[in-house]
């Protein structure tokens, strides 16, 4: 199905790495210059620059935690508008 990943005996990261690595030899790109993390960080970080909102930007990486997203956010004002708590987003 699309936007499933087959996990045949690991964890979802362990999925998601081995579907990326195949993805990543057919463009032609070495699986060890490429990282569903490296990805998912660096969607935020160019979303912070983008001026994308945070609450956005987490609902692409599924992140649920503001803290965890905030990290990757370079200004902490577009991470954490004014009257924001902590808190997680479900």
């Amino acid at each position: 199905t699309a936007g499933t990943i087959s996990v045949h005996g690991g964890s979802p990261e362990q999925g998601a790495t081995r579907s990326l690595n195949g993805r990543a030899e057919a463009a032609g790109i070495k699986p060890e210059d490429i990282s569903a993390h490296g990805l998912r960080s660096g969607d935020l970080t160019e979303a912070s620059r983008q001026g994308v909102q945070i609450e956005e930007a987490m609902r692409r990486s599924c992140h649920r935690s503001v803290n965890s997203a905030a990290r990757y956010y370079d200004n902490e004002k577009l991470a954490k508008p004014h009257g924001w708590e902590d808190r997680s987003i479900t």
